[in-house]
């Protein structure tokens, strides 16, 4: 009974190992990882409970007991659960699409959930088309930012160059109130 355990718990800890991201090529660990891992856990358990239906735990003293079966159904709807959690946030629906080995890996294996597939990509389109005007504001407050930079520095220069302009102009005309003084000339004897 215990080596029936350790098989069932044998795709958890590749699983796990995969989502770690201890690979070292950092092939793994990234987020783009989560619902093709969730897709393979759901498939290894479901199959593995399907060989227990067949199963009558009570026929006769050598039949296998039911709580591998019962414990796997429990386990089974927990991931479920989470698994119909991912749909909520958009974050693992773009980072599947947008990884390079996964990008039409949605549509085939979400092929049976239209309304998910849908929503997220109305949702993904959405989020580009808002990182597209936050980038061009951004970049237009940045050029705004730029031009006004320019503007104040010239301003300030023209501004400078007219005070240093005055400020010459009014020490050459209190210089033209001054009386002229001769130089001494020198005698000599």
């Amino acid at each position: 009974m215990i080596t029936e355990y350790i098989d069932v718990l044998k795709p958890l800890k590749a699983a796990t190992k995969r989502l770690e991201g201890r690979g070292k090529s950092s092939a793994f660990g990234a987020v783009a990882e989560i619902i093709p891992v969730f897709e393979y856990l759901l498939g290894v358990y479901e199959d593995r409970l399907q060989s227990y239906d067949d199963v009558i735990h009570d026929e006769h003293d050598e039949s296998p007991e039911d709580h591998l079966a019962i414990n796997l159904r429990a386990a089974l709807l927990k991931a479920h659960d989470y698994y119909n959690k991912l749909d909520l946030s958009l974050a693992y629906y773009a980072a599947t699409i947008l990884h390079p080995r996964y990008k039409h890996y949605l549509d085939a294996v979400w092929a049976d959930k239209p309304d998910w597939l849908e929503s997220n990509n109305r949702n993904f389109k959405l989020c580009r088309l808002r990182t597209k005007a936050y980038r061009s504001l951004a970049y237009g407050l940045q050029s705004s930012l730029t031009i006004l930079t320019t503007l104040s520095t010239a301003l300030s220069t023209h501004q400078a160059l007219q005070t240093t302009r005055r400020m010459s102009m009014r020490a050459g005309s209190a210089a033209s109130l001054l009386p002229l003084r001769v130089a001494p000339t020198q005698t000599t004897l």
